[in-house]
C-alpha cells in the first residue's frame, strides 16, 4: 500500500503486477488476427494513404485488414 501511494499507482494494479498477472494491454498478443506478412501489408497501405495526404480512418484500416485476413 505504501508503494502504491508513493508512486500514485492504484493498489489493484500494483497487486496484479506483483502476482505476475497480465493486464489487458498485454493480452492483445493472444488475439492477434493478422500474421507478420499481413501486418506489413497493412502498414504499407497506411503509409501510402498518408503519403497521398489522405489520413486513414479507423474504418478504412479495419476494412483493409479484414480483406487481407
Amino acid at each position: 500500500r505504501a508503494a502504491a501511494k508513493a508512486y500514485n499507482i492504484p493498489i489493484a494494479t500494483l497487486s496484479r503486477r506483483v502476482r505476475g498477472s497480465q493486464n489487458w494491454q498485454n493480452s492483445h498478443v493472444y488475439y492477434q488476427i493478422l500474421n507478420q506478412q499481413q501486418e506489413t501489408e497493412l502498414l504499407q497501405y497506411i503509409k501510402q494513404l498518408t503519403k497521398r495526404g489522405l489520413p486513414p480512418t479507423r474504418y478504412m484500416i479495419q476494412t483493409f485488414a479484414s480483406q487481407i485476413a
